[in-house]
């Protein structure tokens, strides 16, 4: 059947009341059920893209027949998957990892529930990483989740201070649930696994402490910020041009401004605000970083926002900090604030 050329096909995996609400009239409404209550029609669709997924990875490896690993298998999991298409694509990434064979009787030990994501979570993890590995996953991972926008490899190096073998380490045993998408970053795959990590009753050992690593985020962005900001950071020649006049400015941007102090430039208020409960004393470095940005730094921090095109962000970030300073530190005395 070919649809008209004004016909729009939405496709969404969750049901979001401000979705909800803006389609509540004039469209037809397809609920693909998952679970106890899944149909056949999308187990058959479970089925044939675990068929087409199973004879693509067949293919890449001699030693396994045309139609590994058999449909009495597939039809296992089409079952374990419950409609959860989601599941179901981690399920190929995860075996496409390593060699399928070894990986494949993971899956089918019984271990895992009809429908259960969080378990096939949690054997992806317990996969991955020895117990003394489990710290340093949890922190790349988390800074992935608490991620304004999408980091690249050296970001997240620089925003943890581990070494960049580190960070690649837990990304490459991670591939089945991240996604990769070139200079725009490494993201989550499904939000679903963005909630499993931030629910320490569904993820147990692999839980992030959100508050925690947001405060490490925040000194880490201070730290960026303080060592990396300086005057005419891009070294123009003149300051009588706009910035669009300047031809090379983006040739510039890239070999003065990292990636890492553009983000810190643009989120460290976000970061911080996330730090904290409210009234809760803050960090004595925490106030220290905050001083020597805006004490020695503003400016600078302006720049650098004006450079790369983030200048409508400052009157923002800086009514969020004075706010920040007059909750956290003003009611206890805190450090010399009177010019706010």
């Amino acid at each position: 059947m070919v649809l008209p050329r004004n016909c729009k096909l939405l496709v969404t995996s969750r049901a979001e009341s401000d979705i909800k609400r803006c389609f509540d009239t004039g469209v037809q409404h397809i609920e693909l059920k998952t679970g106890r209550l899944v149909d056949k029609e999308t187990s058959k669709d479970v089925f044939k893209f675990l068929t087409g997924e199973f004879s693509r990875i067949a293919g890449g490896y001699a030693s396994l027949p045309p139609k590994w690993p058999g449909e009495p298998v597939i039809r296992q999991l089409t079952n374990k998957a419950a409609g959860l298409f989601i599941w179901a694509k981690t399920v190929i990434r995860f075996l496409e990892e390593d060699v399928p064979e070894e990986r494949l009787p993971l899956i089918m030990d019984g271990k895992l529930e009809t429908g259960d994501i969080d378990q096939l979570y949690l054997t992806i993890l317990n996969n991955a990483f020895e117990h003394d590995r489990i710290g340093t996953a949890k922190a790349v991972l988390g800074t992935i989740v608490l991620g304004k926008i999408p980091l690249q490899d050296k970001d997240i190096q620089n925003l943890l201070g581990e070494s960049l073998g580190t960070v690649e380490f837990v990304l490459q045993k991670m591939q089945s649930v991240l996604v990769r998408n070139g200079k725009h970053g490494i993201g989550i795959t499904h939000q679903s696994f963005a909630d499993f990590l931030s629910d320490p009753i569904r993820s147990g050992q692999f839980s992030i402490d959100q508050q925690t690593l947001a405060h490490k985020l925040a000194f880490s962005c201070l730290q960026i910020m303080n060592s990396g900001l300086q005057f005419n950071i891009c070294k123009l020649e003149t300051s009588h041009l706009s910035n669009d006049k300047v031809t090379d400015l983006d040739k510039r941007i890239r070999e003065n401004i990292p990636s890492y102090l553009a983000y810190a430039c643009q989120f460290w208020v976000e970061h911080l605000n996330s730090a904290l409960k409210l009234g809760e004393n803050p960090e004595p470095e925490l106030i220290k970083g905050v001083q020597n940005l805006l004490y020695g730094h503003l400016l600078h921090w302006l720049e650098v926002l004006s450079v790369i095109r983030a200048v409508p962000i400052a009157a923002h970030t800086l009514k969020a900090v004075c706010k920040w300073i007059k909750v956290s530190l003003s009611p206890h005395g805190i450090g010399d604030w009177s010019w706010i």
